[in-house]
């Protein structure tokens, strides 16, 4: 099977550039392939999305390639369309953008074989971060390192904390070469060979494992949910995809806009929230997944064991979320509403965890806004 995903060829930029006035071909929603999720119009009239990621604080950002901008819609997310801000202007070719492990906001600017990353400050001012990269289609931050794709010269590169640029691994098409690369929180890098379509997994000592090949010219985008599930997509078939449990590449939604009006592309950039919600980018549109509710309380769950609670309250937060599903999955939803006084009690928890000192105030938020994510999927007032 073949996949596709991220911007378009280097060798077409011309004629993409040509066409940044048109307006985004209509289409209608895409279509989830498993019906457990739901879909809805995230946001809308955002440019051409063609970078994103969420901020440890919870809020998306995103980059809007033709109009050189970095956009932002901050969190707690609304349940209809929400509206962005804009963060960030005057940037050529904005492709990708990620955070730091220090929290510095940093966005690869794909103007040529010596291309520049730059930082971006809170208040949208921006500076040269480091230089030299052959045009960069995106980048991703691991443990205190970022890796960039060079899709001009077919190469990743490692960037250390201060800038300094060393090899990570070669060898790829170019031009055309790697795009959308993805980290998955413990040791794997994940990327799409743009030329040839075919997805890679790769250690960070940069040893490549061929995990399947999509359409040429289509793959482009990467992605890991909070559970390790890889995410795929595919412009050419204008579809996204997932590795299953067995390793197979199978269908998660098509429907998108697909390869024909560019630079408004789709299925295009992917970011995933703490509890699973997928937001996927498409021509001018940010569309959210919703998993099923067992699916945002497990997630919760794992947000919960790596946070700096006691064992104790570990455990005990545990078992009020399992019972949490159970009165979910029974067969009288009657029983529903008591789900919603489980997930009030954790919250009551939590609060109090930070009232004693025992927690930061930034770890705090991000798991009451986990809280209020699962509480929206499960339909608490």
């Amino acid at each position: 099977m073949k996949f596709p995903t991220r911007i378009f060829s280097i060798v077409g930029r011309a004629i993409f550039v040509s066409l940044l006035g048109l307006p985004a071909a209509a289409h209608s929603d895409p279509i989830p392939t498993d019906p457990v999720y739901g879909v809805s119009l995230f946001a809308a009239n955002v440019g051409s999305p063609s970078g994103m990621t969420l901020s440890g604080g919870g809020d998306l950002f995103f980059t809007d390639y033709p109009g050189g901008r970095v956009l932002k819609i901050s969190a707690p997310f609304q349940s209809g369309i929400n509206s962005f801000s804009v963060h960030a202007t005057g940037i050529a070719y904005p492709t990708d953008l990620a955070f730091a492990r220090d929290g510095r906001l940093l966005v690869t600017s794909s103007t040529g074989p010596s291309s520049a990353i730059l930082q971006v400050a809170p208040d949208g001012t921006t500076s040269v971060f480091a230089t030299g990269f052959s045009y960069p289609t995106s980048i991703v931050a691991a443990g205190a390192d970022l890796y960039v794709t060079n899709s001009g010269d077919g190469t990743i590169v490692r960037v250390s904390a201060n800038g300094t640029v060393s090899p990570f691994v070669s060898g790829l098409s170019a031009p055309n070469g790697p795009f959308g690369i993805s980290y998955d929180g413990v040791s794997a890098l994940y990327f799409a060979d743009h030329g040839t379509g075919r997805i890679f997994r790769t250690d960070l000592g940069g040893h490549l494992t061929l995990l399947g090949v999509l359409t040429p010219f289509g793959a482009s985008e990467t992605g890991v949910a909070p559970d390790g599930t890889v995410y795929l997509n595919d412009l050419i078939a204008a579809s996204f995809y997932h590795v299953d449990a067995q390793g197979y590449i199978s269908p998660f939604a098509s429907g998108f806009a697909g390869k024909t009006n560019p630079p408004y592309n789709g299925p295009g950039p992917i970011a995933f929230d703490r509890v699973g919600n997928v937001f996927i980018g498409d021509g001018t549109s940010i569309w959210k997944f919703t998993p099923p509710p067992s699916v945002a309380i497990q997630n919760y769950s794992r947000q919960i064991s790596v946070s700096s609670l006691s064992d104790v309250k570990k455990m005990a937060i545990a078992k009020r979320l399992d019972r949490m599903a159970e009165i979910l999955n029974d067969s009288n939803p009657d029983n529903d509403t008591a789900a919603c006084g489980v997930l009030k009690s954790i919250v009551n928890e939590i609060n109090a965890s930070e009232r004693s000192g025992d927690m930061i105030v930034s770890e705090v938020e991000a798991l009451l806004q986990s809280a209020a994510a699962v509480g929206s999927i499960v339909g608490c007032p």
